[in-house]
């Protein structure tokens, strides 16, 4: 559920920035080291992407096409984990739907949950007051370095 927090429509052209967003150097990092990674943003239409933009996506994934949807279901049930990257309203039901799953939440989406499954916060206690918060977790994945 990587989504790109700064790509925002502008009103002029209906283009696409995506070159302000650090999630795009998140997405870079973890294709080049391996990882298969699914991007779910509603915003964002590759045929769309023109000038600047175009090139800043041509050059740091250039595979996007293959990579991103604006369907949410599909990304939420075939990823194990889901990083919250921007607060959006059709982000609200994710755990509720989509139990055990690992939720990585860089935005603060919950205020509260109980959540069957493992949420990260990222500066902030934990706030999943669900018993399972407290299994432990089998990791497959290969460690990475930032």
């Amino acid at each position: 559920m990587v989504t790109f927090p700064n790509a925002r429509r502008t009103t002029q052209r209906y283009s696409i920035t995506l070159h302000c967003s650090p999630i795009v150097d998140v997405a870079e990092s973890l294709l080049g080291k391996g990882y298969e990674i699914c991007i779910y943003d509603k915003n964002v239409r590759i045929s769309q992407l023109t000038g600047t933009n175009a090139d800043f996506i041509a050059a740091k994934l250039p595979h996007l096409h293959e990579i991103i949807t604006d369907d949410l279901d599909k990304v939420c049930s075939e990823c194990d984990v889901l990083v919250v990257t921007n607060k959006e309203k059709e982000f609200e039901n994710v755990p509720e739907k989509y139990p055990h799953k690992v939720i990585v939440d860089l935005v603060r989406q919950y205020k509260e949950l109980d959540y069957e499954g493992n949420y990260e916060g990222i500066s902030w206690a934990n706030i999943n007051k669900n018993v399972v918060q407290n299994n432990k977790l089998e990791r497959t994945m290969m460690k990475t370095d930032f």
